[in-house]
């Protein structure tokens, strides 16, 4: 991980062994959510608290 500027984290997720896999993303803090099989999406305490939601 590594931010980008002050709103904006770089998350990197790849396997170079399988270059059709890579799930980086950059995500705007405070507005955007990921999560990997998508649990945060769906749960009730943080489905209101972000804008958009990302998951694998």
């Amino acid at each position: 991980m590594k931010w980008l500027d002050v709103d904006t984290l770089y998350i990197l997720n790849d396997e170079p062994n399988y270059p059709n896999s890579n799930r980086s993303i950059e995500l705007e803090v405070g507005k955007e959510i990921y999560h990997e099989n998508g649990l945060a999406c769906i749960s009730l305490l943080m489905k209101d608290e972000y804008e958009t939601c990302y998951q694998n």
